[in-house]
């Protein structure tokens, strides 16, 4: 399992997204699932187990995002599915009769597990407002429990009333829990209202990815390197495998998946991103995109790259937050040197740089309203000379 989830994994996946087929890509997660729960069902062991590590090991791919878009249907359909036997196997008369037993149950799970997790989160360097929002989100019991309590019947390790007094344990803790975390959260209101704890409680998007860079070739990764320069975390995202695989040498971590699907984007966290920078190459790609994330993502800002003039005037019109055509500052740069190797003075050369940034802004507000082939001439026009002054002379 360990050596197929780490080696093999992803050239599989790699080797299907080349054919661009949604369906053998599915058809693969799902057999990863199914094939570990029924490894680990013939080793002995739970195929829940199984599930689990299929789980981690999908996570931990490429390929997340899609797959987590792709497959969303199926879990949610097998969540629901899960949460009504979870429904079915709880007893209400057993709960009925030993209801002080199974309360002090739900408190001391909920308490001591609370306490672990704040306890944890802080060891680890977790502010004391996180660890407080940790340990009131996830001090339920797991769903494991209900697999344990099962096993342990069948081996006669554990009598059958105590495992559905167990059960419904769990199960209360699993309800309890929501009621618990909105009860903290309007406490830490009323506290921040009063002034007693202005900082009780932190918010969990601070943590999160703020920029979502899709297209990760030259443009892209130089960009990704601006940002993380400045410590600031990215999740990236690409269509070709070969890139994907080239990055991940280089220590990015890059995603497989495809920029124009909304459930794609938001399996790669676009819903909690302040830019969606969009480094693709294709320009009708790109506009689809730019379509969609104003419809499904819009507060977030849209960075793109322009791939020629045609590109930038069409995405002018969509009123992205930003573009810029990816040779324009590169040709400027170019020509700032060429100019330089002429001898021209360092003020003559910002004087002319300014002008040309000025001329070829214009240019593109005329495009805009005459077409593509208007303000011609600007491209011909030279920079005037700044004449001397009365002082100077």
């Amino acid at each position: 399992m360990v050596i197929t989830g780490r080696y093999l994994l992803n050239p599989l996946f790699s080797f299907l997204a080349k054919w661009g087929a949604r369906e053998v890509m599915l058809i693969a997660a799902l057999l990863v699932a199914l094939g570990s729960a029924a490894i680990m069902h013939l080793a002995g062991l739970s195929m829940a187990l199984g599930a689990f590590i299929a789980g981690v090991l999908l996570a931990e791919s490429s390929f997340r995002p899609t797959l987590e878009a792709d497959i969303e249907p199926f879990r949610s359909l097998l969540m629901g599915l899960f949460f009504m036997a979870v429904g079915m196997a709880f007893d209400l008369g057993a709960v009925l009769d030993a209801w002080p037993l199974i309360a002090l149950g739900v408190v001391v799970v909920m308490s001591v597990k609370g306490a672990l997790l704040w306890a944890l989160t802080r060891i680890f360097g977790a502010t004391n407002s996180d660890a407080l929002r940790i340990s009131v989100t996830l001090p339920q019991g797991g769903e494991f429990a209900f697999v344990l309590f099962s096993a342990a019947v069948a081996a006669n390790l554990m009598d059958e009333t105590w495992a559905t007094q167990f059960t419904a344990i769990v199960i209360l803790t699993m309800v309890m829990t929501p009621v618990g975390a909105a009860a903290f959260d309007r406490l830490a209101a009323r506290l921040r209202e009063r002034g007693i704890a202005p900082q009780v409680m932190d918010s969990f998007e601070e943590a999160k990815s703020s920029v979502l860079v899709s297209g990760f070739g030259r443009f892209g990764m130089m960009a990704a390197q601006m940002l993380t320069s400045e410590g600031i975390e990215i999740i990236a995202i690409d269509n070709r495998p070969e890139r994907i695989e080239y990055a991940r040498k280089l220590g990015y971590k890059v995603y497989y998946g495809d920029t124009t699907r909304a459930d794609v984007l938001r399996a790669a966290g676009a819903a909690d991103a302040a830019i969606i920078a969009l480094c693709i190459e294709r320009d009708d790609v790109m506009n689809r995109a730019v379509t969609m994330i104003r419809s499904e993502f819009p507060k977030a800002r849209i960075f793109c790259r322009a791939t020629d003039r045609a590109h930038a005037i069409d995405l002018t019109r969509q009123q992205v937050d930003f573009h810029i055509r990816e040779t324009f500052e590169s040709g400027i740069v170019f020509g700032r040197a060429a100019l330089a190797a002429l001898d021209i003075p360092t003020d003559r050369i910002n004087a002319i740089e300014e002008d040309v940034r000025h001329r070829d802004e214009e240019r593109l507000q005329l495009q805009l309203r005459d077409g593509y082939f208007a303000g011609a001439d600007f491209l011909h026009a030279k920079t005037p000379r700044k004449e001397p002054s009365k002082t100077e002379v």
